[in-house]
């Protein structure tokens, strides 16, 4: 008689189970369903019940399996873009150093072609001074001569340092004409 009862309640675990949709205690329930049905001997409830019991386990056994893939999908897509996001602040510190570079870059090249403009400012004084000289004086011909002489030599100093200039000048713009295509690309 205890059985009967265990079994009339097991039923009604059962139904409220069901009625909730908890796989757990639909299957912990069909598992007692299907002992107490064997201690019965009623072995064809006991089956059916046993049948219940191993689907249950299954789907819940899938259940797991496939939450353990989703989390394992979704640590891999966080992964992936962590990833993304270091490469793009990588991208972005090599972006603000190239800026910077190019900055200093024309800031060089403004100071250098300020300075040229000043130089020429300077030859183009002292040729006007050498001019108004060789009017006012004949007596200073010998003195503008030498400095005609001084005043080749600073244009070749000038050609000389704009050579220099020029062929420093030549391997970083060069080096930064490569950085920019290899951005376009």
């Amino acid at each position: 008689h205890a059985l009967d009862s265990a079994i009339y309640h097991l039923l009604k675990s059962y139904k409220i189970a069901s009625t909730i949709g908890s796989k757990l205690h639909l299957s912990e329930s069909s598992n007692l369903l299907a002992q107490a049905h064997e201690q019965k001997k009623d072995f064809k409830n006991a089956t059916h019940y046993y049948k219940k019991f191993i689907t249950y386990k299954d789907s819940l056994f899938n259940d797991e399996v496939n939450k353990k893939s989703s989390q394992i999908e979704f640590d891999f897509m966080l992964d992936k873009k962590q990833k993304e996001i270091s490469l793009l602040e990588k991208d972005k510190s090599i972006q603000m150093r190239l800026i910077e570079r190019s900055r200093l870059i024309t800031t060089s090249m403004a100071i250098v072609l300020g300075l040229i403009v000043l130089f020429a400012i300077g030859l183009f004084i002292s040729f006007d001074k050498v001019k108004k000289a060789n009017i006012i004086t004949t007596e200073q011909k010998e003195e503008i001569l030498h400095q005609s002489e001084q005043l080749k030599e600073l244009n070749q100093l000038k050609d000389k340092i704009l050579s220099v200039l020029s062929h420093d000048l030549r391997s970083p713009v060069a080096s930064l004409s490569g950085i920019m295509s290899l951005l376009d690309d």
